[in-house]
């Protein structure tokens, strides 16, 4: 069972670097960002809830499912041409391009305020208004998907002004 773990989780990386290096970067995102709490400063950081509303942009979805697709179809499955990707695959492939499309809008948005995901088990995002299996039910590929997300995220302290 250990095997299977991580030859999948070896799949997801060369997939998610597929999907990176195929470029598509330069569609807009739309958000809305909250600052829901302070939590605690910790050094020169600051951790803060915040709260994200986001909307997956249909040409996002359509160019994470093209090279996911490719890069599923760049592998050979016994039993399947070159190229195919077996039916009982195509599941995982609309998971991947929607955990994909949350990833990005989260990544984009992070590099947008200069904020960086913490260690521990605050890191992963919650999704407060829906449970993530339901979302991934009414995803559907080349149509806009609202949705909601709250995460504990770390900011560099200002600098202090030095008088002289």
């Amino acid at each position: 069972c250990g095997r299977r773990v991580r030859v999948e989780c070896r799949r997801r990386a060369s997939l998610a670097r597929v999907v990176m290096e195929g470029g598509g970067e330069a569609e807009e995102q739309d958000y809305s960002m909250e600052k829901v709490e302070d939590v605690m400063e910790l050094g020169d950081k600051k951790i803060a809830k915040y709260r994200f509303e986001f909307t997956i942009d249909p040409a996002l979805s359509t160019s994470i499912d093209r090279q996911t697709i490719k890069g599923f179809g760049q592998r050979s499955y016994p039993g399947f041409r070159k190229g195919s990707i077996p039916p009982f695959l195509k599941p995982k492939v609309k998971e991947f391009v929607f955990i994909e499309c949350l990833m990005t809008n989260l990544d984009k948005a992070m590099a947008d305020h200069n904020l960086e995901r913490i260690e521990g088990e605050a890191r992963d995002p919650v999704y407060p208004d829906d449970d993530l299996d339901s979302m991934r039910k009414r995803f559907t590929v080349g149509k806009p998907f609202s949705y909601t997300t709250e995460i504990s995220l770390a900011t560099a302290a200002p600098a202090s002004e030095e008088s002289t």
